[in-house]
């Protein structure tokens, strides 16, 4: 972690991003959250993945779950460092931070509204706006489910 902070790279984590207690790893019989390690290490810059590649794997529908698993392991979302690692630690790796990945002025207008903490699997969404357009509101639309 203090290597790749210090070089600027991000930590993109995921899916399986627990160490078990297994003969290969010491974990003194616990569950390890690799992301907080990082961040325990002062890593600023860790984000989400997943590994879907032709539909098998974990499915980029499920990266908000790759965040809350990351909370449930020991990573510390008080500061919503759990969002910014489904934002813009994965727009600045990719190159487009100037473009996306945060809420300003002049930057690609893509934004949801949530029922609650993004990172819980139990909120849902609410508003979808794409492009600065309002595409889907649960308070003018009836839900489909």
């Amino acid at each position: 972690g203090g290597l790749a902070q210090e070089a600027g790279v991000p930590a993109i984590i995921g899916p399986r991003e627990v160490d078990m207690p297994s003969g290969r790893t010491r974990t003194d019989g616990k569950f390890l959250g690799i992301a907080a390690g990082y961040q325990e290490r002062g890593h600023e810059m860790v984000g989400f993945n997943t590994d879907c590649v032709g539909g098998f794997g974990v499915t980029q529908e499920e990266l908000s779950l790759q965040a809350a698993v990351a909370c449930r392991y020991g990573f510390d979302n008080s500061t919503m460092d759990a969002v910014r690692g489904l934002t813009i630690v994965p727009a600045i790796t990719c190159g487009i931070a100037a473009d996306a990945g945060s809420i300003e002025v002049g930057k690609l207008a893509d934004l949801i509204a949530v029922s609650g903490d993004p990172i819980d699997p139990r909120s849902t969404v609410e508003i979808v706006w794409i492009r600065g357009r309002r595409m889907y509101d649960t308070r003018a639309e009836e839900r489909r489910w």
